[in-house]
């Protein structure tokens, strides 16, 4: 299952996929879970030298956030489905 997660993940435009431990956080946190999936995606170049620059407006950083997000919404579905 591993590998389909991963594949899934990169598929929708991740770049990083881990798979970590998180058994020793508060049941309130984990709901039950012993791991979890983390993902997510490198700022392009043009983003981080706006940044820099000072050039940023804030709407590229919530463009991103608002697209991990919704990777996030299609992966539970999709391990939803898989039960």
């Amino acid at each position: 299952m591993i590998s389909y997660i991963k594949e899934f993940l990169f598929d929708k435009g991740a770049d990083i996929v881990r798979f970590v431990d998180i058994s020793g956080l508060p049941e309130c946190q984990t709901q039950g879970f012993a791991s979890a999936v983390v993902f997510c995606k490198a700022f392009p170049r043009d983003f981080i030298l706006a940044v820099r620059e000072g050039e940023l407006t804030g709407y590229e950083f919530a463009d991103m956030e608002h697209e991990t997000d919704a990777i996030a919404d299609q992966l539970a579905e999709y391990l939803r489905e898989k039960g």
